[in-house]
């Protein structure tokens, strides 16, 4: 092989004044116009080999389809909200470094990954194509989108064989599996693609033969993949674990996710061990009620057992979707903490907990769910649109003399009441918080924001709180229970910064609804 090389690096010349061959050294050449030998500047030394090229190529082509999909993401981020980001600077773009953000949509990936890409200046994107972030296993799965869009159950025989692996590979999506978090779905794909086609009868629990199919004869010849293709779209959606399988095709599952899960996290681990930055949920799922939920075992075991000094870049996102406008999503991105590795697992998950909490915005929807809720608990029913206006400015003066963020609209008076007509429009359509009769004051609360007129006339007015709206403590997902998740949002950032009353305080740090001088009665 070295001969070859040497070979290579060889090249032959024809002198025109002796008329023969002679070898020289790549440092030469032939000058065409005097005939004589004279020494290569900056001379490529050999041509790579073909393989080399195409490796380049697809690399290249890589990186270009992640800059198209990173655009994409951010256009369509931008098109759906009003996207607001602080703590830029914060960003170092040092390697090994674990990027945490509280999990609150789908959508967060798309949302933060393009304002890491496009905040700095352009130089520093070639540091972020080691960026990787991990996913959801079933994405790598057929029928993903049937899963996740019902209303694509109309055309499943084309759903259940379309794939979008290549497209999250491509943005170097790390898969990782969630033992709690595996739908029915997933189950039978990935056994059908690792275990082979087996009979439904001999290969499935008699629970779930009927769940997916109903009563079947012990000599049915159907197969899991009919079970795919026939089952209702509820049923392959519903969480599921191996048990849903017989015995002893269970065992080997089980044993086949214990393995999977460990390389998976071994492959995070290096990807911090060889410079790489990961995006990663500590909550591993989208927190159903507003709060910062309990941290995955997961996120410690892949900062205990990498090798390399480690940094975290905590990352927060507050959803103000309690309005009649385009929904708002602020992005707060705090100060890095180093030398991660040195932190016990209970100290660790405090930290990651206490930096990612204290980054939650202020929004008025917060504030005003947890006036409504407070009322409600009082037992009123009937509070005046002025009195609510008048408490939620004076809770914000308060809290402006601290150093929580907040809502930039907040800070001026008009931009407070414009924000507080949204909400009041939201509360009377969607929100369902009100039960007044359909009168005019959404109307008039829309005309003075349009015309950005003077709100007193129409504050004077009274709200009818729907009180089992209001006090509903059950919340699944955000448009579930708006005020419920606004308010338990709200919470968590008061808890993380200390700023909620304390039992027998003679000065409450944050405002309670006062009592109104005269109760209005229904009716």
């Amino acid at each position: 092989m070295g001969k070859i090389i040497k070979m290579r690096l060889t090249r032959q010349f024809r002198t025109r004044q002796y008329g023969s061959t002679k070898d020289y050294s790549p440092e030469f050449r032939l000058d065409n116009k005097t005939g004589q030998v004279v020494k290569t500047k900056n001379r490529r030394k050999h041509r790579l080999p073909i393989f080399i090229l195409v490796a380049r190529a697809r690399r290249t082509m890589r990186h270009w389809y992640r800059n198209w999909v990173t655009a994409t993401m951010y256009s369509v981020t931008h098109l759906l909200y009003q996207v607001e980001v602080h703590g830029e600077e914060n960003f170092s773009y040092q390697p090994s470094t674990v990027i945490t953000c509280a999990h609150k949509r789908d959508i967060d990936i798309s949302v933060v990954i393009p304002c890491l890409y496009f905040m700095q200046r352009p130089g520093r994107l070639k540091a972020l194509r080691g960026l990787y972030f991990p996913a959801r296993d079933d994405l790598y799965e057929r029928g993903f989108l049937m899963i996740y869009f019902p209303w694509l159950d109309s055309f499943r025989f084309l759903m259940r064989r379309t794939s979008v692996a290549f497209n999250f590979r491509a943005v170097q999506a790390c898969p990782v599996k969630l033992p709690d978090e595996q739908t029915a779905n997933q189950l039978l794909n990935e056994t059908i693609r690792l275990e082979g086609d087996l009979p439904l009868v001999a290969s499935l629990t008699n629970e779930w033969c009927q769940k997916l199919i109903g009563e079947l004869p012990a000599n049915s010849k159907l197969r899991l993949s009919d079970a795919v293709k026939l089952a209702p779209l509820t049923v392959l959606a519903q969480y599921a674990t191996p048990r849903m399988f017989s015995e002893p095709l269970a065992t080997r599952i089980r044993e086949r996710h214990h393995r999977t899960i460990m390389g998976q996290l071994r492959h995070l681990t290096r990807v911090l061990d060889k410079g790489g930055s990961l995006f990663i949920a500590p909550e591993g799922r989208v927190t159903p009620d507003g709060r910062f939920g309990k941290m995955r075992a997961a996120f410690t075991r892949i900062v205990q057992q990498t090798h390399v000094n480690l940094r975290m870049l905590p990352i927060n996102l507050t959803y103000d979707f309690m309005d009649n406008q385009k929904p708002k999503v602020i992005v707060n991105i705090g100060q890095e903490v180093t030398h991660l590795n040195g932190y016990s697992k209970t100290d660790l998950s405090e930290l990651v907990k206490q930096r990612v909490a204290r980054l939650a915005t202020v929004t008025l929807s917060g504030l005003a769910s947890r006036w409504l809720i407070e009322t409600g608990e009082d037992g009123r029913e009937w509070v005046r649109l002025n009195t609510l206006r008048d408490e939620l400015w004076a809770q914000l003066s308060h809290l402006r003399q601290t150093n929580v963020p907040m809502d930039n609209r907040l800070q001026t008076r008009q931009g407070f009441e414009e924000r507080l007509a949204g909400f009041i429009q939201f509360g009377f359509g969607k929100g369902q918080l009100f039960l007044n009769e359909p009168d005019t004051i959404p109307t008039q609360v829309e005309a003075a924001a349009d015309s950005a007129e003077d709100f007193s006339p129409i504050y004077d007015r009274w709200l009818h709180l729907n009180i089992p709206n209001v006090l509903r403590t059950e919340c699944n997902k955000p448009d579930d229970n708006p005020a419920r998740y606004s308010y338990n949002e709200l919470q968590a950032l008061l808890t993380a910064w200390d700023l909620l009353e304390a039992e027998g305080s003679p000065t409450p740090l944050i405002f309670q609804p006062q009592a109104e001088a005269s109760q209005r009665t229904a009716g």
